[in-house]
Formats: C-alpha cells, structure tokens, sequence
C-alpha cells in the first residue's frame, strides 16, 4: 500500500530536524500536483501543522503556494504566542508570591 505524497510530506516534516535525504523526498513530493486543503487539514489533525510550516518554509522557490505559505505561517505565529502567554503565565503563577495571583482581580473580592 502506498501513502498519497500528502500524507508522506507530512509524515515527512513531522520530525524536529529533516536531513538531506528527507529534504529530497519533501521536495520531490512538493514537484507533483498536490491536494493542499487535504495536505493542511492532515497536518491539523496529526497536531504537526507548526513543524510542516518550519520545514517548508524553506522550500520557497515556488514550490509552495503563496495562499499556504499563509495558512502555515499564520497558524505556526498563532501557536508560538499562544505557547508564550502559557509559559509566561506559568513562570509568574509558580512563583511564591504572584502579584497576578494575588490581585484582587483573581482574589475573588
């Protein structure tokens, strides 16, 4: 059985760091005519839509259509801030005294 080009490009670049060998395979795959809603909504679902955004982001060169270069980094700025504000957010509450915590705001006063 054989995987669509889709589902091996985001198999693909649902790894940290690509090599050069799985940069061919990515770009090969990115020559042919693919179905990139499928190709976005895969990545969605599989929770693997910011590492397809940073490996492709360097595959430019036209191989990747402007509307998802859009899509992927838009979602890829989305999820970088929202994990910020989480960290950031857990870093003051963990500390002894949290003026966020201790506010009258979150004191139920």
């Amino acid at each position: 059985m054989s995987w669509p080009k889709e589902d091996r490009i985001v198999f693909a670049c649902s790894r940290i760091n690509a090599n050069a060998k799985l940069c061919q395979e990515i770009k090969e795959n990115l020559n042919s005519d693919l179905n990139w809603d499928y190709l976005l909504e895969t990545a969605e679902d599989d929770g693997v839509i910011s590492l397809l955004y940073r490996i492709l982001k360097d595959f430019g060169n036209g191989l990747v259509p402007d509307r998802v270069g859009d899509i992927l980094k838009r979602n890829y700025l989305e999820t970088t801030a929202r994990n910020f504000f989480i960290r950031f957010f857990l870093d003051i509450s963990s500390r002894k005294y949290s003026p966020i915590v201790a506010s009258p705001m979150f004191s139920g006063v």
